[in-house]
């Protein structure tokens, strides 16, 4: 009696986990289905010519942020803010100083919000710079 009500449970068990990735499947949760690509390039701004630290494309999905980009193509150092969220102090242990720092661009403009909070979609270029100028918003 104790193996049929094991086998049973194992059987329930796997009946309901694929009905459940069924689910996930037809609804698109987040993260599992690749809704295109965002372009990132990271560079340190200096005199002459800048630095190219980092130019890829990179498959995201629904609800992909400008930091989990980051994340999957660099060593990313970060400060998390509770209520305004991560801001990134270092990118391939290049770390901010009190003269430069890391800011970002998503296609030519500087969002105001930390990017872990900003979602990318399909086409978007972005860009981090370690540069000592302020942005203009």
């Amino acid at each position: 009696m104790g193996i049929k009500v094991l086998a049973f449970g194992i059987l329930s068990a796997a009946i309901l986990a694929g009905a459940m990735f069924q689910i996930g499947s037809m609804y698109g949760s987040k993260g599992t289905e690749t809704v295109g690509s965002v372009s990132i390039r990271v560079i340190v701004v200096q005199p002459g010519e800048n630095q190219l630290l980092k130019n890829e494309n990179v498959r995201i999905s629904t609800g992909t942020t400008v930091f989990e980009v980051l994340d999957r193509v660099a060593d990313v150092g970060y400060k998390k803010y509770p209520g305004v969220g991560k801001f990134v102090i270092s990118i391939d242990n290049v770390e901010q100083t009190p003269d430069k720092w890391w800011l970002y661009q998503v296609n030519g403009v500087y969002p105001n919000i930390a990017s872990d909070r900003y979602a990318v979609m399909d086409g978007d270029n972005i860009l981090w710079e370690f540069t000592s100028e302020w942005p203009t918003f």
